[in-house]
């Protein structure tokens, strides 16, 4: 048996709960929308650690992670796995190698922390800082669906992105999914009392999950992954989080190896 995991952000644009300014100057605007960037990054920094930490506990192997991340900098503190660009290309081909060797009893987490849309994820392209005339390419459901359902195994998606509720549509008997949003819902992260931004959905529920620390230091696992959602779930209402709906999408002969 083989346990694998899939960490992705690519970014287009800066879009996480973008105030209005319309009003500001260029220098303003390019200060603000510069904040909310490197917040931004500093969230998905944050998350992607937990989801790091979450994968390792699950019994993977370092050499078993694959990240695809658009900057080195996300890369989570002593990460001893493989380094991709969070391209299509670059995903297809390793899931490709990955389809050749799996089998049944193998299992696979796939976490992002990343920009959606009303059509998908965003992959790795270059920043508009102003947000002007850019056309994000994504990793639709339907390019997931093609690709992984050729990998064996149990597999988890955990979605922790703006229009994440379009990948529902690719779960089956063997493949969970979680999504912090609606299809047509954003998702935003919020700030903890000294001011440093973390993304609570993807945060929460794997440490609850796992067992691991979350950003904030608390440890309240392992516990099944129901109630590790639920708990997200209320953690997002209790930071105001009003105007995203996770979702929550396991068949009931899913399973992961050793958790409930």
């Amino acid at each position: 048996m083989t346990i694998r995991a899939f960490l992705w952000c690519g970014y287009a644009r800066e879009g996480v709960a973008r105030p209005d300014i319309s009003n500001l100057s260029r220098g303003e605007k390019r200060s603000r929308v510069a904040k909310l960037i490197r917040d931004d990054f500093t969230a998905s920094v944050n998350e992607l650690q937990v989801a790091y930490d979450a994968a390792l506990r699950l019994g993977v192997e370092p050499g078993h992670v694959f990240a695809f991340l658009t900057n080195d900098d996300l890369r989570p503190n002593d990460f001893k796995g493989s380094m991709h660009q969070p391209t299509i290309e670059s995903l297809l081909a390793v899931v490709s190698g990955i389809a050749q060797t799996s089998l049944p009893e193998d299992a696979l987490l796939f976490f992002s922390s990343n920009h959606g849309g009303p059509t998908g994820l965003f992959v790795q392209q270059q920043i508009d800082e102003l947000g002007e005339d850019m056309e994000p390419q994504v990793l639709s459901p339907e390019i997931f669906r093609a690709a992984f359902d050729r990998v064996q195994g149990s597999q988890l998606l955990v979605l922790s992105a703006c229009n994440s509720g379009l990948f529902l549509c690719v779960a089956n008997e063997r493949r969970a999914v979680l999504a912090s949003c609606n299809p047509d819902e954003e998702y935003q992260y919020v700030h903890d009392d000294e001011g440093r931004p973390y993304s609570v959905f993807g945060d929460v529920l794997l440490a609850r999950w796992t067992g691991v620390t979350s950003f904030d230091q608390s440890v309240g696992g392992p516990m099944s992954l129901h109630d590790a959602f639920r708990v997200a779930e209320a953690e997002m209402r209790r930071k105001g989080i009003a105007r995203s709906s996770p979702l929550y999408l396991v068949h009931e002969s899913w399973s992961w190896p050793g958790r409930a």
